[in-house]
């Protein structure tokens, strides 16, 4: 059995637990209390589908650490994977992500902030365009810009660090 928590841009989080592998590539998964029947279709340098409900359900992925940002349904959300053996990051902890990172290959259409410029949870940082959908990214804590490390107008590819935050604990 695995555990994961589920984090959306929105802030919303939902516990997924991997119940138990019905065959390679199918799993049931416990969902908010409901079961599934998760079945991976195609996986490849972060990107694949995903069945659910007898409906396809494309996305891409990036990883770091326990930490995974995928895009899914035009999208983002921040998971993070906690197996049987390991204690549980508290949120905040879990918020004090120090790197915004490209969740697809895209361009950068907006900057919203400026290095050293304060920033609430939820506030819009960059806004991300690819294949002609724009994907919103911000943080689900307060801080500060510490580092842009791209420009509007630049073609990043899929997991390229964008901005570098502060949280204020000395991150």
């Amino acid at each position: 059995m695995s555990k994961v928590r589920i984090q959306s841009s929105d802030g919303k989080i939902s516990p997924i637990v991997i119940e138990k592998s019905v065959d390679a590539g199918r799993v049931m998964a416990n969902i908010d209390g409901k079961k599934h029947e998760v079945e991976i279709l195609r996986l490849r340098s972060g990107r694949g589908a995903f069945k659910l409900e007898g409906r396809i359900i494309p996305f891409r992925v990036v990883s770091i650490g326990h930490d995974v940002q995928a895009w899914v349904r035009n999208r983002n959300h921040s998971f993070q994977i906690v197996g049987d053996g390991e204690k549980r990051r508290t949120r905040q902890s879990a918020s004090a992500k120090k790197e915004l990172v490209a969740p697809m290959p895209g361009t950068v259409l907006r900057i919203h902030l400026a290095k050293g410029d304060a920033f609430q949870p939820h506030q819009p940082i960059i806004i991300m365009e690819s294949m002609k959908m724009e994907l919103t990214l911000s943080s689900p804590g307060a801080g500060t810009i510490r580092e842009l490390l791209c420009s509007e107008g630049e073609l990043v590819p899929l997991g390229h660090v964008l901005v570098r935050l502060d949280f204020g604990d000395g991150s």
